[in-house]
């Protein structure tokens, strides 16, 4: 699945993660994520979560909070993408 330029809740993300079990790549393309840092780390899980899922890219994607940390969220995604 690829999205682009928009603006997202994270959440949403999460749920096609959680719902689509034959998901093998997802890639995240210009995104502003709205959300709480609770909402990341949910995706996160989502990601890891998935078993079909073999490739992450998460290309010029931002919180819509400075406050927001996704590092983790970066690094699950590469850690994804590498294992595969």
């Amino acid at each position: 699945m690829y999205v682009s330029d928009a603006l997202m809740q994270v959440v949403d993300i999460t749920t096609f993660i959680k719902n689509c079990k034959g998901l093998k790549s997802l890639v995240l393309h210009n995104l502003t994520l709205q959300g709480v840092q609770e909402d990341f780390e949910d995706c996160e899980k989502a990601i890891m979560g998935n078993k079909a899922l073999k490739d992450v890219k998460l290309e010029d994607v931002k919180p819509a909070l400075d406050s927001i940390d996704i590092t983790k969220l970066v690094a699950v995604s590469e850690q994804v993408t590498a294992c595969a």
